[in-house]
């Protein structure tokens, strides 16, 4: 598995770490991608070569993927408004004060 699967891999931690479960249809998907190493001018040489953090330093990589992915779920749960759906069936957005007594305890 390469560093950006793993990477990826820790989007789900983030999540978790807000109480939600991934269930058989959440539709769970995290990608990763980079734009670092350049190949230069096209066509593209027969052999490349990049430069890559070791495996070692990913530790705190991993560590501000899971804390950047929670912390954006809670920004999108406080970002929601009170909506009003189908059979005017009223869902209140979440109150930032009792959401905060949670996380905080």
């Amino acid at each position: 598995m390469n560093r950006l699967e793993r990477l990826a891999r820790r989007a789900s931690i983030g999540i978790g770490r807000g109480g939600t479960p991934s269930g058989n249809s959440s539709g769970d998907i995290f990608m990763a991608f980079s734009t670092a190493n350049d190949p230069g001018q096209l066509p593209e040489p027969a052999a490349l070569t990049f430069t890559a953090v070791s495996n070692d330093d990913l530790d705190a990589i991993y560590l501000a993927v899971v804390e950047s992915v929670e912390e954006a779920v809670l920004n999108a749960m406080l970002g929601a408004e009170t909506t009003t759906g189908k059979h005017g069936r009223v869902v209140e957005a979440i109150d930032a004060q009792k959401l905060k007594a949670l996380v905080l305890g």
